[in-house]
């Protein structure tokens, strides 16, 4: 089969063309939606990517990208409904070696629910104790992970201080190996 040059850039040129509506139309919705609410500029981006792009290309208005599935919360005075509990994003560090923490989330206003995962396959099982830290400013907690867990395991840690954990737009959440010493 023989397809001349000019053809084959018409069709070309048709793809690019009809994703470029495809964009200009993704877009144009989420003008109409701002008006009712519909993004938030204060976040700044959970992936710390303000202006960027997250997930599969789901635009806000204000540059950062929403993947299908993902609750975004609007932390916002947006009119009539302030928001009075908007729960702040995680940074979570890990000092211990093949070990991640994989969730974290409150349990009430001074309690947040860490779930830790073990990331060895070859060597199951995570035999250390794990100081963990959690809290910003003034106000902070730790809990003490006992060794002896394989897969995943999941620790309550108490924050102490002023105000609650939805007073915050970050936490910092980090976990360190217990050394004898």
């Amino acid at each position: 089969m023989n397809i001349s040059k000019g053809i084959l850039i018409g069709i070309v040129a048709g793809i690019l063309t009809s994703g470029a509506l495809v964009l200009s139309s993704d877009f144009s919705q989420v003008d109409a939606m701002s008006g009712m609410g519909g993004s938030d500029s204060s976040s700044g981006g959970m992936d710390g990517n303000s202006g960027g792009m997250k997930g599969d290309g789901h635009p806000s208005k204000h540059g950062v990208f929403y993947a299908p599935g993902t609750t975004h919360q609007i932390c916002k005075n947006s009119g009539d409904m302030p928001p009075h509990y908007c729960e702040p994003y995680y940074k979570a560090m890990s000092s211990v070696v093949g070990v991640k923490i994989s969730n974290v989330d409150p349990v009430n206003e001074k309690t947040l629910r860490v779930t830790l995962k073990e990331l060895s396959v070859a060597k199951p099982g995570v035999n250390q104790k794990i100081s963990l830290s959690a809290g910003v400013g003034d106000l902070v907690g730790s809990a003490v992970v006992d060794g002896g867990w394989s897969g995943t395991t999941t620790v309550d840690v108490p924050l102490n201080g002023m105000g609650h954990i939805y007073n915050h737009k970050s936490m910092h959440v980090h976990i360190f190996p217990v050394t004898n010493g």
